[in-house]
């Protein structure tokens, strides 16, 4: 601020109350307005301490909220019981605890909010990375709607590996390799994904056709824009559950069943 505007500002608001003030009673004044400032800077900067901590945290519950699939509105009663733990253990703090902003609505735009996040966290990774891989499976939901999850594999020139589910497509209608492959191009659009750097596919055995198959229709878009041998797998998830399946647990569950049963006769009659 310059000088002839702080003068100015002195002249008009001040002037009438502090030029009568001389000498080290001035002096003393001065120290006790500059005292007084310093205390309010303080507690400017506590406050704003107290509400940066009181955001994170509402922040951290909101991931953990979204990462374990349990309502929005379980963050209220966390919050409660945050609130009556507080009063037990710091009574002095317990003002922090009701700060918390932990709505089922601030909840939601706290888990959107964290989900953009990841997203652009993601695709600044992708842009660095050498070679990369991809993951589809499908499968249909309780709505009895197919969802089709992208999971990307990539590794950067430090030979860092970056591992993330990149899309959840919901397919309705058919569900075509071609339908597939639609998904799969604005999920690369999204995240500005080349398929020059592609290296290797996992997805069902049904989609490996040889000519119109998800696959095939994958080597096709590569072939103008790459020269890499672009290697196929099944997906391995889909063979354990097939082993799974083939094999015979009987023998091993009637040996499991006569141990529980051994043991709850002999703890009902100690």
């Amino acid at each position: 601020m310059k000088e002839y505007n702080l003068k100015r500002h002195y002249n008009t608001k001040h002037a009438a109350k502090y030029d009568m003030i001389q000498g080290q009673l001035r002096i003393d004044k001065l120290a006790l307005l500059m005292k007084n400032i310093q205390g309010q800077s303080s507690s400017i900067k506590k406050y704003h301490k107290d509400s940066e901590a009181s955001v994170k945290t509402s922040y951290i519950i909101a991931r953990k909220i979204g990462a374990k699939s349990k309502p929005f509105t379980d963050g209220e009663f966390i919050k409660e019981c945050m609130e009556t733990a507080s009063k037990i253990f710091c009574p002095t703090q317990k003002q922090l605890f009701s700060k918390l902003s932990l709505s089922g609505v601030t909840v939601a735009r706290r888990v959107e909010e964290l989900g953009t996040d990841i997203k652009s966290t993601l695709k600044e990774r992708i842009s660095k990375f050498i070679f990369y891989s991809l993951a589809l499976d499908e499968s249909t939901d309780l709505s009895d709607t197919a969802q089709l999850a992208i999971f990307i594999r990539d590794i950067d020139s430090n030979f860092n590996i970056t591992e993330e589910l990149a899309a959840l497509f919901p397919i309705k209608g058919t569900k075509k390799s071609c339908d597939i492959f639609n998904a799969l191009n604005s999920t690369q659009n999204r995240f500005d994904i080349k398929l020059n750097n592609l290296s290797g596919v996992i997805t069902a055995q049904s989609t490996v056709g040889k000519n119109e198959g998800l696959v095939a229709l994958i080597k096709k878009e590569m072939s103008t824009c790459s020269a890499l041998q672009l290697m196929q797998y099944h997906c391995i998830i889909h063979q354990e559950n097939l082993c799974a399946k083939s094999v015979g647990f009987q023998t091993i569950k009637k040996d499991v069943v006569k141990i529980i049963k051994f043991y709850q006769i002999k703890s009902i009659e100690s």
